[in-house]
């Protein structure tokens, strides 16, 4: 559930930020999510609770397709385990 709203993040890309954060939980899983831009360095961050479980080379090959077919345009998106 990512009920979250990020000021520093243009709403122009929002809603997309918010499909691949949906797709991400369609494959590892539903449970909590949340998202993070860091403009400075165009880095979007997305925490999963999915992610806790689950080895880095299966995050890789489940989440690499999803990124390929992705249109977002960020220096570097990283997939991390959601933390409290």
């Amino acid at each position: 559930m990512n009920n979250e709203i990020h000021p520093e993040a243009p709403e122009y890309f929002e809603g997309e930020i918010e499909e691949l954060v949906a797709q991400l939980l369609e494959v590892f899983g539903d449970g909590d999510s949340r998202w993070h831009y860091e403009e400075s360095s165009e880095t979007l961050y997305i925490e999963l609770e999915s992610l806790k479980n689950k080895s880095g080379k299966v995050i890789e090959e489940n989440a690499g397709p999803i990124f390929d077919a992705c249109e977002l345009e960020f220096e570097e998106i990283i997939l991390l385990p959601l933390t409290d």
